[in-house]
């Protein structure tokens, strides 16, 4: 169990630093903003070679397109599924009444969270080069109605398609420019928005499978064991009380 707790610790914290901005709007925004300040007055009694080395590990990590998050995000995921393998599955299975072939569904769901993770990590964009903007110009032929003050790139000194952004993490225009998630290290753009939709999708999926999976589970075994009308004791005074 404690091993569960500082599990947990560690990857709200990962989470904090890297996924939520600093901002009083939100509870985690606000948590981010103290831990913050309390970090850059730390820095303060650090010597400055110690405090610059210290930054750019931080601005790598954070403005940089680097592996990190996709590192965290397959050790969460695996970790979990462990978790819930050898505390739940290889516990109380082969059940009576839950058949084996709904936990081949959860390996399933799993092995395609794993893969679209993979392919929005992967995929192109839509990055936008000198030998495809008129291309694009003809693939979304209405951005015109589109209004915008930015009609060049300075950083890419290129022609700025509408709906299209330069990331500055990337450090390259995107079309169609959604985010740059730090989840799969690539920006979610035209080309790979669809990826991005199946890769949120099938996670929800796996979730509310194992959810469902687990309720079922927990239905079947109060039925089976009658553990409503169990009576109970306390064990260290011996008192005797009926379930609510």
């Amino acid at each position: 169990m404690l091993f569960v707790l500082v599990l947990i610790i560690i990857f709200a914290g990962i989470y904090i630093i890297f996924c939520v901005p600093s901002n009083e709007y939100n509870f985690l925004g606000r948590i981010k903003l103290r831990l913050k300040s309390g970090f850059e007055q730390f820095m303060t009694f650090l010597p400055a070679p110690i405090k610059n080395r210290i930054m750019s590990t931080y601005n790598y990590f954070v403005y940089k397109p680097n592996p990190s998050v996709q590192i965290f995000y397959v050790v969460l995921v695996l970790t979990l599924f462990l978790l819930y393998y050898y505390n739940g599955i290889k516990i109380y299975f082969p059940h009576k009444i839950i058949s084996y072939n709904y936990v081949y569904g959860l390996y399933t769901i799993l092995f395609f969270a794993i893969y679209i993770f993979y392919l929005c990590s992967i995929s192109n964009p839509g990055i936008i080069k000198s030998n495809n903007i008129s291309y694009l110009k003809k693939k979304y032929p209405y951005d015109f109605l589109f209004n915008s003050d930015e009609k060049f790139c300075k950083k890419c000194n290129l022609e700025k398609i509408n709906r299209s952004k330069h990331c500055i993490i990337c450090d390259k225009c995107i079309e169609k420019f959604d985010h740059h998630c730090i989840w799969i290290n690539n920006c979610v753009g035209g080309k790979n928005l669809k990826y991005f939709y199946y890769f949120i999708f099938i996670h929800w999926i796996l979730v509310t499978y194992a959810s469902i999976l687990s309720s079922a589970f927990f239905y079947f075994e109060i039925k089976e064991k009658n553990l409503f009308n169990q009576l109970y004791y306390e064990p260290k005074t011996g008192k005797k009380f009926n379930a609510t």
